[in-house]
């Protein structure tokens, strides 16, 4: 069985590994970028069950939890190394309804703590002036290193890539199944042109933290996420949700009106001058805000429409989809 996926993200990845342990031997990644280039390469990296403005659990969120971390494994394995940059969330409550929100969450699971503001200061190592939730589960995963574990490891056992871009499925006849995880690109393919999938920009801003401010000793997400990186001498802090933009390049000037504001509601003490770059990602949203697994045709899948979600999805709906080529 000949299989090429279309896609070197974290779902053609995933789907890889996967069809590695289903025995197939003959298997190539194709991508016009490289592995690990697009919207995958640039996430942020965080990875939790809680995403979303009322930090309700996402659906299928164990699934996927559990998934995902038995491919991080896989990756560490490959490359000798961890792939986890830290463990452990503060989602900040800065409105009246996340209060609300945020409390009730902790009442429901074990791994989400309800923080005072004190508590929240405390926990971040610095004063700040809002509740939350530490949720115990997080993780933040350097995504750029996970795929390049991952690559490492299905070339290993004999997964070749080509870098190319495909016009269409019908350049692929000689393979028995093509299977597309191509993102908000794979609209652009003619015979996937009427897919539901709506491909949302997301830029993340590039700060150097300024020297006389207490690093946060945790990952922070509200309205506005912010992830300390580089031993602690820079951050990020995103992502914007674009759904009408001109090109996929960086554009610093909207990234900081969308993104500072949002920052600085918890934040207040980085202005625009300390931000010194940005990067952008376009991924693709389907209805619901739910993957799109779909069967095209005999010959064809698709596999789309992470969303903000891919990480905690990529690895659950890939060995669904692999499970379903050998029995459909």
């Amino acid at each position: 069985m000949k299989i090429a996926i279309l896609g070197a993200g974290f779902c053609g990845l995933a789907t890889a590994w996967y069809l590695i342990q289903k025995g197939i031997s003959e298997l190539v990644i194709i991508d016009p970028l490289g592995i690990g280039k697009g919207a995958s390469g640039v996430a942020a990296g965080l990875l939790h069950a809680y995403a979303g403005s009322q930090a309700k659990k996402n659906i299928r969120a164990d699934e996927g939890m559990s998934a995902t971390l038995e491919l991080l494994k896989a990756a560490e394995t490959a490359i000798g190394s961890s792939v986890i940059v830290s463990k452990g969330l503060v989602r900040l409550a800065v409105s009246e309804k996340q209060k609300i929100d945020f409390a009730n969450v902790a009442l429901l699971y074990p791994d989400v703590h309800w923080m005072t503001s004190d508590e929240c200061s405390q926990k971040l190592g610095y004063v700040q002036p809002y509740p939350g939730i530490f949720i115990d589960s997080a993780v933040v995963v350097d995504c750029e290193k996970y795929l390049q574990g991952l690559w490492k490891d299905c070339s290993s056992k004999g997964v070749t890539f080509e870098k190319r871009k495909i016009l269409g499925l019908r350049e692929l006849e000689k393979f028995d199944h093509v299977i597309v995880t191509m993102g908000a690109q794979s609209k652009n393919l003619p015979e996937l042109s009427e897919i539901k999938v709506t491909p949302i920009k997301g830029q993340v801003l590039e700060i150097d933290w300024p020297q006389e401010l207490p690093t946060p000793l945790f990952p922070i997400a509200s309205q506005a996420y912010l992830i300390m990186q580089d031993e602690k001498k820079k951050c990020i802090s995103g992502a914007s949700y674009e759904r009408y933009f001109f090109n996929e390049e960086p554009d610093m000037k909207s990234a900081l009106e969308d993104i500072l504001p949002k920052l600085n509601a918890y934040m207040p003490q980085i202005d625009a001058s300390f931000v010194k770059g940005c990067r952008a990602g376009v991924r693709a949203s389907a209805p619901r805000h739910q993957p799109l697994l779909k069967k095209i045709d005999d010959k064809t899948w698709l596999l789309t429409g992470m969303g903000s979600k891919g990480l905690l999805y990529h690895a659950l709906y890939a060995e669904e989809l692999v499970s379903r080529l050998f029995t459909e």
